[in-house]
């Protein structure tokens, strides 16, 4: 069974390696040029970032051949994503 006890991002991280690793690290590093205020959390066991006390910037997950991203996603955001 897959581990679900996640503390950090970073212990999500740890999970993957080569170009899933790769493109994780990608969405946390825009995320945070983005919104440098942001707290990076584990939410419902997968990596968010929260702004304030309620409003959830982006969530992101990996699987074995693609991530999935959600979440409240401002346009600027949105931008970098899309290159």
């Amino acid at each position: 069974m897959a581990k679900t006890d996640y503390k950090s991002i970073e212990e999500y991280h740890q999970n993957f390696s080569g170009d899933i690793l790769q493109r994780l690290e990608t969405v946390r590093s825009i995320a945070i040029e983005i919104a440098p205020d942001a707290e990076e959390i584990i939410s419902y066991q997968i990596p968010a970032f929260k702004l304030g006390s309620k409003k959830y910037l982006i969530y992101y997950c990996a699987f074995p051949k693609h991530l999935s991203i959600s979440g409240v996603l401002s346009e600027e955001l949105l931008t970098h994503f899309k290159k």
